[in-house]
């Protein structure tokens, strides 16, 4: 009981000592008086709506290609809602996020883990093409990703690999 009392008001005086000081010593409200008061300003946290994902390409998808190269069997592309995207490359997993506030989709903030696999070498070409997407072209059962008029990345849904 003491030790709450004790917490409860040492907790208060914390409030009452930073709603009282503007941190130069000075009382807020007074301007070291000359009569004036002070207006206090809080500083806010910008917000960002989460990206407008188009909603076919929600889901997991079998990466059939990037770029030139056919990609071996089991890499994924999975996007979320919420804009996330996850992967996986053959040994290691991507992750990163979608962007859509200058109107193009992008794949920013790529990165990929970096275990090492015996006798596997990872899909890293995914990695690199979707970082030049700005379009899709989603449909029921492929997805065609593009950097201006080149496909650079082919998705298909697979049985297993049904929308999130």
């Amino acid at each position: 009981m003491k030790a709450t009392l004790w917490m409860l008001l040492v907790g208060v005086a914390l409030v009452v000592g930073a709603c009282g000081s503007n941190g130069d010593g000075d009382a807020v409200g007074g301007d070291g008086g000359a009569g004036t008061s002070a207006t206090n300003t809080i500083a806010t946290i910008p917000v960002t709506a989460p990206p407008d994902v188009p909603a076919g390409l929600i889901g997991t998808w079998t990466v059939v290609r990037a770029g030139e190269v056919d990609a071996p069997d089991g890499v994924t592309l999975t996007v979320s809602s919420g804009g996330g995207v996850t992967g996986f490359l053959g040994c290691n997993e991507f992750f990163g996020a979608i962007s859509t506030a200058d109107g193009q989709l992008r794949f920013v903030d790529l990165e990929y883990s970096e275990i090492g696999c015996p006798d596997v070498e990872d899909f890293t070409a995914l990695v690199d093409a979707l970082g030049t997407v700005v379009s899709a072209e989603v449909g029921d059962a492929s997805t065609s990703l593009s950097s201006g008029d080149v496909v650079v990345v082919q998705l298909e849904r697979g049985e297993d690999a049904a929308p999130a």
